[in-house]
C-alpha cells in the first residue's frame, strides 16, 4: 500500500491522489478479506466500493469537473 501511495503522489497532483489511495486501499482490503476467508461476502462489498470510487473519479477527470479548480 505504501509504495503505491508514493507512486501516486509523483504521478498525480492534488486531491486526485487521495481518491486513488482510497481506491487502492479498497482493492487491497477486498483482496485481504478474500484471502483470509474465501466464503466472506465482505470482500465483494470492498471490491464494489473500490470500483465505484474508480469509476466516479475517472468520470470526473474525463469531464473536467474539479471542486478544487
Amino acid at each position: 500500500m505504501i509504495p503505491s501511495a508514493i507512486l501516486l503522489l509523483f504521478v498525480f497532483d492534488g486531491p486526485i491522489v487521495s481518491r486513488y489511495i482510497l481506491i487502492c486501499h479498497s482493492f487491497l482490503q477486498s483482496f485481504m478479506e478474500w484471502r483470509g476467508n474465501k466464503k466472506s461476502k465482505e470482500a465483494i462489498i470492498y471490491l464494489a466500493n473500490g470500483l465505484i470510487l474508480f469509476i466516479m473519479t475517472n468520470i470526473g477527470i474525463l469531464l473536467g469537473y474539479s471542486h478544487y479548480q
